[in-house]
């Protein structure tokens, strides 16, 4: 802990990261706050999910797009453009009387306008703090994202109790005050961007982005059939099934502290990966509620440090005029990914019930760890030493290794 409150102590790191916590913390609630407002205006499931997945659809589109105009336009402008027409969006979604239709388009732009602040922000850290930080710089940022997906359903069930109005305004309100917050940090309006010259959509082609974007894209479908096999293993019982996904998440929030800041080291990206599998397949074997909810944990432990270094490669491996597109092209492999392995949770349920489901996430689990592993057979990775082990505490200066 000791790693992270001297990186606080770094002049506007404490300040940037509280305003960008505050406007990523809508989407912990948008997915399930449309689905509930949407299925009560429908009274189907069906159009509900549609209206959802349009909504997926549109944030894995307009993201990328979104972050190329913050590169050599200067970050505010097109920052506080989505976040009004977001915040717009949603309060129309919320107050007006729309078919099936209207509601799935409405549904994609406002997914298409959720401003960009995961890749902007993760672009400004190394511009932000030294080289020998940056790790414990994506771990905090890693854990950080748990934390509003552990916080994010529970706020937008709540508030849905009331009205499901209720969260929807609650994530306009959010999205316009805490991106207009984080704009006007002084570190945000001090950003200097390059303008990209390369044609939109190069850099996810780069080695290294490629690596993260289809490593990262795995794992969080790894995610998406364990949460599927959860909730198809206590059948009814609701809040085991919720408490379970939350346990993973606290797993995950577990290792992203105690993991996540340490020397980055190939072996130790592997073991991570490793261990998300090894938690797989235990959760698919034991029965015992309480044996189920010490494997989510496991698994949920070799997740956030396994993603803040691949965060961490691409930053070292990438240079500045392309790394606010580079982080977008990751966010927007995360949501297929959790897309891909809802789907694919869901129809290996169908087949086989949640032994099924865990199956296929332990599949995506190992194909996610041959990935880095048959990479560095060509070529090492960037910021990725070699060495055995998970790394240790000490941070020295970043390689290419």
């Amino acid at each position: 802990m000791r790693t992270y409150l001297v990186l606080l102590r770094v002049f506007g790191v404490a300040r940037l990261t509280a305003s960008q916590l505050l406007a990523r913390l809508p989407l912990g609630l948008l997915n399930l706050a449309v689905l509930l407002h949407a299925q009560l205006s429908y009274d189907s499931y069906a159009i509900a999910g549609a209206v959802v997945a349009c909504v997926s659809l549109g944030e894995a589109v307009g993201t990328p797009v979104t972050s190329r105009l913050t590169v050599g336009y200067g970050v505010r402008g097109p920052l506080l453009s989505a976040a009004g027409l977001n915040a717009t969006l949603l309060m129309v979604l919320a107050f007006a009387p729309l078919g099936p239709r209207p509601g799935c388009v409405v549904g994609f732009v406002i997914g298409a306008t959720v401003p960009p602040l995961m890749p902007v922000v993760r672009a400004m850290y190394r511009n932000l703090v030294p080289n020998n930080s940056l790790r414990a710089m994506f771990a905090l940022d890693t854990t950080a994202q748990e934390l509003i997906w552990v916080a994010g359903p529970v706020a937008a069930t709540a508030l849905a109790a009331v009205s499901t109005v209720a969260p929807l305004v609650a994530c306009a309100v959010l999205t316009l005050v805490g991106t207009v917050a984080f704009c006007f940090n002084p570190e945000v309006q001090r950003a200097v961007t390059t303008k990209q010259r390369a044609r939109f959509g190069k850099i996810a082609g780069k080695r290294v982005v490629m690596v993260a974007l289809l490593t990262s894209l795995l794992m969080v479908a790894n995610l998406g059939t364990v949460q599927v096999a959860v909730i198809v293993f206590y059948g009814e019982d609701e809040m085991t099934a919720g408490v379970g996904v939350g346990v993973a998440c606290v797993g995950s929030l577990f290792g992203g502290l105690v993991f996540g800041h340490r020397e980055t080291r190939f072996v130790g990206l592997l073991a991570a990966i490793a261990i998300l599998v090894a938690g797989t397949v235990l959760a698919g074997i034991v029965e015992s509620t309480a044996s189920v909810m010490v494997a989510l944990f496991l698994s949920g432990t070799g997740f956030a440090p396994a993603l803040s270094w691949l965060y961490h490669m691409v930053s070292v491996g990438v240079d500045d005029a392309s790394a606010t597109e580079a982080f977008a092209w990751l966010h927007t492999g995360a949501l297929v990914g959790l897309a891909l392995g809802t789907a694919i949770g869901g129809l290996m349920a169908d087949l086989a019930g949640s032994n099924g489901a865990y199956l296929a996430g332990t599949i995506l689990g190992v194909v996610a760890l041959g990935v880095p592993l048959s990479a560095s057979l060509v070529a090492p990775l960037p910021g990725l030493r070699r060495g055995p082990g998970l790394g240790t505490t000490s941070v020295a200066p970043t390689d290419v290794g």
